[in-house]
Formats: structure tokens, C-alpha cells, sequence
């Protein structure tokens, strides 16, 4: 066991995989794998800058005064607050731009 000396007292150094009860760390995640993460905040991307982007970003936030909607920051990138944290929120955001229109995926990418 290795172990790591404070004054008269020997620290245990525990394996970093302890604790994670069978869940991976966040580090040892594979690259496309697309298992749920809670999540309150989504990143969309515009394509290209359109006004259909901007249509379906705003229709997308119907629900949202317009005053508090988000925009399309000069990278391309607008955050969307889903007001609380859920398992398939890449889902959800996917099924409320499915519903809003068939062209969606020309015009915005979910990140």
C-alpha cells in the first residue's frame, strides 16, 4: 500500500479509482461515449449565420421572455438553460428542434 507521511501519521494514498463506485472518472470517459450525463446547460452551434438559424433559436425559447432569450455570441455558440438538470437533455433539446421543423440540422448543431 502506498502511503504518504504527514508529521508522525501515514496517509493511506488511495487509488484513484476508489469511491467511483463502478463509474468511470471523468477523465478515463471514451470519446463517443454517448452515456447519460445529467446536464442543465446545452451548447448549440449555428452552421452557418442565418436568419433561419436565428428563427429556430428563437422559436426554440418560445417559453423564454424575450428579453431573457439567448443569442448567437460572435463564435457561433448560444447556451441554453434548461432550468434544471436532466439524464437526456441532448434528447430533449433534439426532440423540441424536431417538433419546430424538419430542416433544423442544416442550420444548428447540438454539442
Amino acid at each position: 500500500m502506498l502511503a504518504a507521511s504527514l508529521g508522525n501519521v501515514d496517509i493511506p494514498l488511495v487509488p484513484t479509482t476508489a469511491g467511483t463506485c463502478g463509474h468511470e472518472l471523468s477523465s478515463e470517459r471514451r470519446i463517443g461515449d454517448n452515456s447519460p450525463i445529467a446536464m442543465r446547460t446545452i451548447d448549440l452551434q449555428r452552421r452557418l449565420p442565418s436568419a433561419r438559424a436565428n428563427e429556430l433559436l428563437d422559436r426554440l425559447q418560445g417559453s423564454v421572455p424575450e428579453d431573457r432569450r439567448v443569442r448567437w455570441n460572435e463564435s457561433g455558440h448560444a447556451r441554453i438553460d434548461l432550468g434544471h438538470e436532466r439524464d437526456d437533455a441532448r434528447e430533449y433539446v433534439m426532440g423540441q428542434l424536431n417538433t419546430l421543423s424538419d430542416d433544423w440540422t442544416e442550420h444548428i448543431a447540438i454539442l
